[in-house]
């Protein structure tokens, strides 16, 4: 019978996409189907997920089984936990204790700027290997993550690292759960792997998504960054993010397709709407893929950034307050944000 099981769950896990079969060659493919079996049997519900890694949960936690495509004799593969920075966790202080960290047993700590990743890795000959040190292999992860806990207890809460002595967090989401605190009077928002997908309904017009914040920030200087994708399905359309109290009196940014591949971006307030900045000859322009966005501003003084480059800088030259902040999308848009936070500094 279980070898029956075992052919069943191969042939599933080859015919999952085309993508994962050109990522794994046959007998890459056969040692995933075996993993998972075995994740299976022992009472885990294994996932393979669009990337063709394995995912499974024990007790709420998400990992994640990547098996390398360069390797075959032996193979090696990688367990991983993501974790985003909360108030638990401190970058500077896992920065400071990267290398003792890093020293412990067949794991290691990976610091991104938003994330960062706790892994153990292995080499194996057969699905043997994986299933003899799977569960030792795990409680180094689980131990590893106590002692990163730990190490940042003494974070001062409100507190991000990297904003200064004054960065006070407004707003700090990572979207790896459904998120109550945004608000939307028409469109449709999922959460999913991490990211919040928004598209507009309807068949004109455009659906928002609203966060409200705790102050209003026009005498404030604050950073603000999201990591966001953008979907256009029609030319000569804009998507655009705001902050302010409504859609006509804002500082925003907008997206616009103008068609035959060029793409602008339009910024300012209501007053000066008709700034824009030709995005088209911008460098690693994809929109199929996400952008980290920034936005600095400092008395009126406003600067914004793709992917750490500055794009333009400008002035506020209204009073516009600062209650709201969010995205407005046209009809057959989507955006896809995975990260955003709000700090001032």
């Amino acid at each position: 019978m279980k070898n029956i099981l075992f052919f069943i769950v191969l042939f599933f896990t080859i015919c999952i996409s085309i993508d994962a079969q050109e990522k794994l060659n046959a007998e890459q493919l056969k040692l995933r189907a075996g993993i998972e079996f075995f994740l299976r049997e022992e009472g885990f519900v294994p996932e393979i997920d669009s990337d063709g890694d394995i995912t499974f949960k024990k007790e709420g936690e998400k990992y994640y089984v990547l098996i390398d495509n360069r390797d075959l004799s032996p193979f090696y593969l990688s367990i991983s936990k993501f974790y985003s920075y909360e108030s638990k966790y401190s970058r500077r202080k896992i920065s400071e204790n990267l290398d003792e960290l890093n020293l412990k047993k067949a794991v290691k700590v990976l610091l991104y700027e938003n994330y960062f990743i706790l892994q153990s890795e292995m080499f194996l000959v057969d699905i043997e290997n994986f299933k003899y040190v799977f569960y030792k292999l795990l409680s180094q992860l689980e131990a590893l993550n106590e002692e990163v806990k730990n190490l940042s207890s003494s974070v001062e809460d409100g507190l991000i690292e990297g904003a200064g002595e004054s960065g006070v967090f407004l707003v700090n989401e990572d979207f790896s759960s459904h998120s109550y605190l945004w608000k939307t009077s028409k469109g449709k928002v999922s959460f999913k792997d991490g990211r919040m997908i928004f598209k507009d309904t309807g068949a004109s017009g455009y659906s928002d998504i609203i966060y409200t914040l705790p102050k209003n920030l026009y005498n404030e200087d604050f950073q603000l960054s999201f990591s966001m994708k953008v979907s256009f399905d029609e030319r000569y359309s804009s998507m655009f993010f705001i902050l302010g109290t409504r859609w006509d009196d804002s500082y925003r940014l907008g997206f616009c397709d103008w068609g035959n591949g060029k793409i602008v971006i339009s910024y300012g307030t209501k007053g000066d709407s008709t700034k824009y900045y030709d995005y088209s000859t911008a460098s690693n322009l994809d929109l199929s893929v996400a952008h980290q966005y920034t936005m600095i501003k400092r008395g009126k003084k406003v600067e914004w950034y793709a992917d750490g480059k500055m794009l333009f800088s400008t002035t506020i030259d209204s009073v516009v307050d600062m209650n709201l902040l969010g995205f407005l999308v046209p009809s057959r848009h989507v955006i896809e944000v995975d990260y955003l936070t709000l700090k001032l500094i």
